[in-house]
């Protein structure tokens, strides 16, 4: 039934399939042998079966050899014909031939067929001052660095001739030698401040010499001008060596300009260090600066000669020995002292030392004792032994007269307080205050003031007892002793019933113990004397409230949300809101405004999408029609498929068996199938 058509035909093998069909070569069976064409770079593969077709096998590079026709490609060569394209025979093999820049020995070993001072080149030759292996160009004729003649193509012509000087040029060609290079001498002979400046290079020919002046220096005698001068006559006319004895020549000096010899200055008279233009200066002046003009010396300079101005004294404010600078005698300064202070016995303030103004001598000023009354001689008094030895406002303690303490302040003694009292430590406009009030209490210290409610630094009220609703011990922030609040509990104890939320007890008020109720909301009693503070659940919060997370509250009307039936006025949480209704139904829901029930939108889901694994049949997911009703969902067969494993839609691929339903699963396709 089934012929073998041979493996070439990939046809079928003479054998069943296993299938009911006859079964064909199997894939990957050689069905032709490999061809190496004469002339060809690679090698064809034995072909093979895919599918009931012979396939021819793959392209196979020879590596660099050429086919001689047979199954094979060469392994060895004689000649570089006998090597593909890009490849050089070498001793017996194809070898690739070298990519530009790479090293080589002969020309076929190139890529680019030029094998050009040791590597693979662009071209055939460089010149003289280039090269085609040059380190970071290497492959391509660069040009060999300013400076350098690796191949010694460039002589030395000598700088007379500006010629070339032996290197390459960095271009290409052969370097002249440079702008400026000297080809001639200069000279500069003794006697003379003009210079003959060297001939230099220019355009490959020497420059003609040219003259220079040597400026402010005479010729060294030699090729140069000097530039440092020993002496006057190393300078050039009109100049003076300055700063020896290595000095520099300079211009001399106009009138004005400092200097320190005549030899400096134009006109020959350096006069106080200092070019000037009068011969002499008169005493207390100076030849100037800039000017070159006699100007008056600072203020306190000694005159020249020193008797010019005489010495007075202090007492009489007249002259002091010194210039004024303004050219005359300075007289003793403002504020010198010219007569001694006096302390005359009873004054309170003491008359300092005279000074000088305007050549005058002024007595002094009338200076504070500072609290203390002088006792004659020339200073205040510094002790004291009474307050009659002190100034009105001032006290003596300890020897010393003291400021006497102004309101407020703090005090040990009637006399340290400028108001006359020292009440309660403090200086006070009140000689006493009363049992609730103080002149020290803080924010108003030096004035009577009421302590603070609650409190009774003085020990002044009596507690009478909460039961009196009395006095209870402290004052009352308004100068009397405090009666015990309204509210404090008397009499007859509080009491607080569990399951009521009414406390009720007994309290002061008015001065008197009064019966007195409170309400507990929301919490309820603690079933003994007070109030719960917080909850364990719905009991123990007030008529009205629940209790969430510890804490009563209010609850809520139609409308709100909520989370459970305790929550609503009316014990009916649906949907999660508080609802008019015990239940709104599969289509509907309490959503509305007031905690009614609201129609669901069409397309709601109202149940899930099912697969039945008995009936092997996909149920669609069931919706809201819109109107109230739930409109069940289409159902569909999965065919050759089986439920999947969420029980909610049907399997639409196959790994397994198990995923297909009564067929088989096709691993190839991944599909089921009979």
């Amino acid at each position: 039934f089934c012929a073998d058509q041979g493996a070439a035909a990939c046809a079928t093998d003479g054998k069943c399939d296993g299938g009911g069909h006859c079964e064909k070569y199997p894939n990957g069976t050689t069905c032709s042998s490999p061809t190496c064409t004469t002339g060809a770079a690679s090698l064809t593969r034995a072909g093979t079966c895919m599918t009931g077709v012979c396939t021819p096998g793959a392209q196979v590079s020879c590596n660099g050899f050429k086919c001689t026709g047979g199954t094979a490609c060469p392994a060895s060569c004689a000649h570089d014909t006998d090597c593909a394209g890009g490849y050089y025979c070498a001793g017996g093999a194809c070898t690739m031939q070298t990519a530009q820049s790479g090293a080589c020995t002969a020309d076929d070993q190139c890529a680019t067929g030029h094998c050009t001072d040791g590597v693979c080149c662009d071209s055939a030759a460089c010149g003289g001052c280039a090269a085609c292996n040059v380190t970071g160009s290497a492959g391509s004729c660069t040009n060999f660095a300013q400076g350098t003649d690796p191949k010694n193509a460039c002589a030395d012509q000598g700088a007379p001739s500006c010629g070339t000087d032996g290197v390459c040029n960095g271009h290409g060609a052969c370097e002249a030698y440079a702008t400026g290079t000297t080809c001639a001498p200069a000279s500069c002979p003794a006697g003379s401040a003009t210079l003959t400046v060297a001939g230099t290079c220019g355009g490959g020919a020497c420059a003609q010499t040219t003259t220079t002046s040597c400026g402010a220096f005479m010729c060294n005698g030699a090729t140069a001008c000097r530039t440092t001068c020993g002496g006057d006559g190393d300078c050039a006319n009109g100049n003076f060596c300055a700063g020896l004895p290595v000095g520099t020549c300079t211009g001399k000096l106009g009138v004005g300009a400092t200097c320190t010899g005549n030899d400096q200055c134009m006109n020959g008279n350096c006069l106080d260090g200092v070019c000037c233009g009068q011969l002499s200066c008169p005493s207390c002046t100076v030849c100037a600066p800039v000017t070159g003009a006699c100007a008056p010396v600072a203020a306190g300079t000694a005159p020249v000669p020193s008797t010019f101005c005489a010495d007075q004294g202090a007492a009489s404010c007249g002259t002091d020995g010194t210039c004024d600078g303004a050219g005359g005698c300075r007289k003793y300064p403002d504020l010198t002292t010219c007569s001694t202070s006096t302390c005359t016995t009873g004054a309170l303030s003491l008359t300092s030392a005279g000074a000088c103004t305007s050549g005058v001598c002024v007595p002094g000023a009338a200076v504070s004792c500072n609290g203390f009354k002088c006792a004659g001689g020339a200073a205040c008094p510094t002790t004291c032994a009474h307050d009659t030895d002190c100034a009105g406002g001032y006290y003596c303690a300890g020897g010393a007269c003291t400021m006497q303490t102004a309101q407020s302040g703090t005090c040990t003694a009637d006399d340290q307080c400028a108001t006359g009292h020292c009440t309660d430590g403090a200086c006070c406009d009140s000689a006493a205050c009363g049992g609730c009030a103080a002149c020290n209490v803080a924010g108003a210290v030096g004035s009577c003031a009421n302590y603070a409610q609650g409190t009774d630094p003085k020990n002044t009220c009596a507690d009478q007892g909460g039961a009196s609703c009395g006095t209870d011990g402290v004052c009352d922030g308004h100068g009397a002793c405090e009666a015990y609040a309204t509210g404090t509990t008397c009499g007859a104890p509080a009491s607080c019933p569990a399951g009521q939320s009414i406390l009720t007890s007994s309290a002061c008020a008015g001065g008197a113990c009064t019966p007195a109720t409170s309400d507990c909301a929301p919490y309820n009693c603690d079933g003994a004397a007070s109030c719960l503070g917080t909850c364990a659940g719905d009991g123990d919060c007030a008529s009205g409230n629940y209790c969430v997370g510890g804490t009563c509250k209010q609850q809520l009307a139609l409308g709100a949300a909520c989370a459970h039936n305790g929550e609503c006025a009316n014990s009916q949480c649906v949907d999660g809101f508080c609802c008019g209704a015990s239940s709104c139904g599969t289509c509907n829901s309490c959503t509305g405004p007031g905690g009614t029930c609201q129609t669901s939108g069409t397309g709601t889901v109202c149940a899930a999408a099912s697969c039945d694994t008995t009936m092997n049949q996909q149920t669609a997911a069931s919706t809201c029609d819109g109107a109230g009703a739930c409109v069940t969902g289409a159902t569909t067969s999965c065919g050759l498929y089986a439920c999947a494993t969420d029980l909610t839609t049907c399997n639409t691929s196959c790994t397994t068996d198990l995923d297909c339903s009564m067929s088989t699963c096709d691993l190839l396709t991944s599909m089921c199938g009979m």
